[in-house]
């Protein structure tokens, strides 16, 4: 059995520092793939004074040293964001969540497309329920998460936070002002807790407690199961699935991950970053429509105004589907119709704030509606060099 005191172990001379589960996490979360080689800005997680927990980002990446350290000794409780490829599909099922006591349909429906040992974790003191399923080879995260969220949603499962998550997730979308004063997009994966910290043990059928040792589940238990995987079966539904995406009143949409032909190498648009530009490359190579993030846009601004803090979400999901809809406006029309949207949304009068609603009325070329205009009409032109939507799918 490996020891704490074998984890603690320093090497002197500038030479790696070694442990079978550095290398078992590094693999899984294929580090080497990334471009410096690192943990991207894993998640710390913070208890909060009334219950649940909150997971505030790390201001640094993290080499494998340091979060294999800090994992083993418990220092921080650590979640680790999905790279561009990952060994590792793990289902989320909340403590409230319907799907609690009664997931046996869903591991019977993955078992349908190869998926056919997992892994089973109380995540924390919560209650709540991790599925681990090993992967043999690695995989493209987002990739993953489309064809899985598919599958599942085709057979009639729920896939929603709080409900039933899925990790490798989609990555969450944000708009910040840069050093040129332009606002940007910024796509930032999700985290997901690492399994066996505080509170969290490997459980049996009954859910009895099995273990909590995590060398057994990274060096034993993890491979074993993939291993037995149907590899070929995931593979084959993963490059050819085309099933329908139903979500509650939103327009079914087919998700369409055939392989795209070759496309002329271009070089890097000026005054785009090079993760954006990273991102729209990775895109074109999935092949993924934008139709997913598109119907996800809808649901949200359906739901309409439902909180004070979500202006600039809720603002910003408004602006890309008016300029998705209507593509022919130019900043001023696309302005207009951003203002008219978000004031005619349920809830607007009850959550919107006085200095949001003020914004929303404004014909100021300062306001957040002109703002947002602006940058959706000039991000899409600078990455796709015409009018579609790909490179704000996440």
């Amino acid at each position: 059995m490996i020891t704490d005191k074998a984890a603690k172990a320093k090497s002197g001379g500038g030479r790696r520092w070694e442990h079978p589960i550095r290398n078992k996490l590094e693999d899984v979360y294929c580090v080497a793939d990334t471009e410096k080689k690192t943990f991207t800005r894993p998640g710390i997680i913070k208890k909060k004074k009334g219950g649940g927990k909150e997971v505030p980002a790390s201001l640094y990446n993290y080499s494998g040293k340091r979060l294999t350290e800090n994992y083993l000794t418990g220092s921080e409780t650590l979640a680790v964001r999905q790279m561009y490829k990952i060994k590792l599909l793990a289902l989320d099922i909340d403590k409230g969540s319907k799907y609690r006591y009664d997931y046996i349909g869903i591991i019977h429906a993955l078992e349908e497309i190869g998926l056919c040992r997992y892994i089973k974790l109380l995540s924390s003191d919560s209650g709540g329920l991790h599925i681990y399923f090993p992967l043999k080879v690695a995989v493209n995260s987002e990739f993953l998460h489309v064809s899985t969220k598919a599958w599942l949603q085709h057979r009639g499962y729920e896939v929603a936070d709080g409900t039933l998550e899925i990790f490798p997730g989609p990555r969450r979308t944000e708009w910040k002002i840069n050093s040129h004063g332009d606002w940007q997009i910024e796509h930032l994966a999700r985290c997901f807790r690492l399994p066996l910290q505080e509170g969290s043990y490997v459980i049996d059928e009954d859910e009895g407690i099995v273990h909590n040792s995590k060398e057994r589940f990274w060096l034993e238990e993890f491979d074993l199961c993939a291993n037995s995987q149907d590899t070929e079966a995931f593979i084959e539904y993963m490059e050819n699935p085309t099933v329908i995406v139903n979500q509650d009143d939103v327009e079914p949409d087919v998700v369409e991950c055939s392989k795209p032909k070759p496309k002329k190498k271009r070089g890097r648009p000026s005054r785009v970053s090079k993760e954006q530009f990273a991102l729209k490359q990775h895109m074109d190579k999935m092949g993924v429509t934008p139709r997913t993030y598109i119907s996800e846009l809808r649901a949200l601004v359906k739901q309409g105004w439902t909180d004070t803090s979500q202006s600039n979400t809720l603002i910003g999901a408004v602006a890309i589907l008016a300029s998705y809809d209507n593509r022919s406006m130019d900043e001023k029309d696309l302005a207009k119709a951003i203002q008219w949207e978000a004031r005619r949304l349920p809830g607007y009068q009850e959550y919107a704030s006085p200095q949001t609603k003020k914004d929303l009325e404004s014909a100021s070329k300062r306001s957040w509606a002109y703002r947002w205009a602006k940058s959706v009409i000039k991000y899409r032109s600078r990455i796709n060099g015409g009018g579609k939507l790909r490179s704000v799918s996440a």
